[in-house]
């Protein structure tokens, strides 16, 4: 459809076969483009659109590129645009429940729980049948969008799947228009060039040798006000499918455009086959020194584990044991469990019992530092639509207390908690933060945890080594070296697997070697240990690790 100035819109219910046709579309493209209300005479298969098709019509705005442009992607010779230059629009397609309901009743959006909001959406039916419907219909198109782009004659086969968002699709379809000597350029979350769900799309580019730059940047100096100062964008450019760009210009961790000169390295094809063997996405570095040392690393040592060839020494089983939004029904908050007549009981962990079970703590990411899961309790603001629950710190002279415990913001049912928690595993586990930046501190955060529930944001590493080899996994993922090599991995907030996975991590025989006749087992196992045993909730942790004795003193100038 083409808007504006009074110009028509045709739709017709048999595209196969008019796209078929060249010369019809091309007629018909330059008809509307000149106003035309009416397009005279057409073929016998541009039929009338039946209702349905016309609401269609006016929901989703159809637009042609065919139509709108046929002097350039019908034209003889070699279709296609020279150049294509966009800021696509960084929005999810799947409707958020939070940010509809933020303006429209701020009471749903401010529910403590997802199980909480579903329930008070489903009374607007009787209570405001405008707002639900409204609702209904705003959630229905997101739907629909979302189904074409998944179906399997999408237009969007790299960047259709998943959580799409406009901005990857609105890449897929510029580069669909070049010719093939043609450049395209975007400024685009850094997601498109280091998350999974692009790997496949991103590889292929690199293949083809189609990355023509890659300029990444934080907004720490406010280039966009109205977006988080810890965000990461791109700037990124492509050529058509002629290809040509064997080494790709590139900097990152950029505040000011006027940086890129100084800042710019050249990586390789090799880079992203050596660094992310899995999948094959971009590494990225603050300066050339960055690109050559981390290069160094991975010459020396492998990943944690490795697609092709199949490589994992480790053993290593991801798990997440509750989604803090589809579990959210088997939360319960504290005044829950007081309404239902638990009771408070006494022991490592703060837990509840009651005539259903005993209710265990669950963990979040927020609650959880290196080697220590007491680093903070939760504290919840209703009002703070996006983000309600925030840590609070605990004190020094709580962590000295080896029977302190941070109060959470739900707890879970203990059988639940059995029924996700490895079959056979001991009473611990390594969980890692998944909600971090390359920007804090400190990125990858790893530490042992008691049996309890846990967040999805706090995944665990369950290995099929022992107790003592574990811990010096532990130790490895709490590396300075390891902290250093994530920073050159993460173009976002989020600590997924597939990076976790493509880091430089020492195997399980390195640790039976020797340093001046001692194995490094036996060097760093204990030094762990003493770190994360400060409680009583650990106590199965130094038990399966052969150590009889009390918590190790919380003593911050010892650690």
């Amino acid at each position: 459809r083409r808007q504006g100035r009074g110009r028509s819109a045709v739709i017709v219910d048999d595209a196969a076969t008019l796209l078929a046709d060249d010369a019809t579309l091309g007629a018909l493209g330059r008809l509307i483009r000149e106003g035309r209300e009416t397009v005279g005479p057409l073929p016998d298969h541009l039929r009338l659109c039946t209702l349905n098709v016309l609401e269609d019509r006016a929901r989703h705005a159809f637009f042609h590129w065919e139509l709108a442009f046929p002097e350039v992607l019908l034209t003889e010779g070699t279709p296609g645009f020279d150049a294509v230059i966009t800021n696509p629009p960084w929005e999810r397609i799947k409707l958020q429940e939070n940010e509809f309901f933020a303006q429209a009743r701020p009471a749903i959006a401010q529910l403590q729980t997802a199980a909480e909001r579903r329930r008070a959406i489903a009374g607007l039916q009787q209570n405001d049948p405008e707002l639900w419907e409204a609702f209904q219909q705003a959630k229905r198109v997101r739907e629909e969008l979302l189904q074409h782009c998944h179906s399997s004659e999408s237009p969007y086969p790299l960047l259709g799947g998943g959580d799409t968002n406009l901005y990857a699709l609105m890449v897929e379809r510029a580069l669909g228009l070049l010719k093939p000597n043609g450049r395209a350029g975007f400024v685009v979350p850094s997601g498109l060039c280091t998350d999974l769900g692009n790997a496949r799309f991103f590889g292929g580019m690199v293949d083809q040798q189609r990355v023509a730059f890659l300029y990444d940047f934080e907004n720490r100096q406010g280039l966009f006000p109205s977006v988080d100062s810890r965000f990461k964008f791109s700037l990124v450019g492509f050529t058509g499918a002629g290809g040509g760009a064997t080494r790709i210009p590139a900097a990152f961790f950029l505040h000011q455009a006027d940086q890129i000169p100084e800042r710019t390295l050249h990586l390789e094809p090799a880079d992203f086959s050596l660094m992310n063997p899995n999948t094959r996405t971009c590494p990225v570095f603050r300066a050339p020194q960055d690109h050559a040392l981390t290069r160094r690393i991975y010459a020396r040592v492998p990943v944690l584990r490795r697609h092709l060839p199949a490589q994992d020494p480790w053993g290593i089983t991801y798990k997440t044991l509750f989604h803090m939004t589809n579990d959210s029904g088997l939360f319960r908050t504290a005044a829950q469990l007081e309404a239902l007549g638990a009771w408070r009981e006494a022991g490592p962990l703060p837990t509840w019992g009651s005539a259903k079970g005993r209710y265990l703590p669950l963990l979040e990411g927020k609650m959880v530092q290196a080697f220590d899961p007491r680093a903070a309790g939760i504290t919840v603001n209703l009002a703070n639509v996006h983000r309600p629950a925030q840590p609070e710190a605990s004190t020094q002279a709580q962590l000295a207390d080896p029977f302190y415990f941070p109060t959470p913001q739900f707890w879970v049912l203990e059988s639940d908690v059995r029924e996700r928690f490895a079959e056979g595993a001991p009473e611990w586990a390594i969980a890692f933060k998944d909600i971090t930046s390359p920007t804090n501190v400190r990125t990858m955060i790893a530490a042992a945890i008691p049996f309890t529930g846990a967040g999805n944001k706090l995944p665990f590493l369950l290995t099929n080594a022992d107790s003592n080899a574990a811990l010096c996994l532990l130790a490895n993922l709490n590396g300075l070296v390891l902290d250093y090599v994530v920073r050159q991995k993460m173009g976002g907030q989020t600590l997924n697997l597939y990076i976790v996975e493509q880091l430089p991590t020492l195997p399980p025989a390195f640790y039976g070697e020797t340093f001046h006749g001692q194995s490094w087992e036996s060097l760093i196992a204990p030094r762990a240990l003493e770190l994360s045993y400060t409680c009583e909730a650990l106590r199965p942790l130094a038990q399966a690790c052969g150590y009889p004795g009390e918590p190790y003193p919380w003593n911050p100038a010892r650690r």
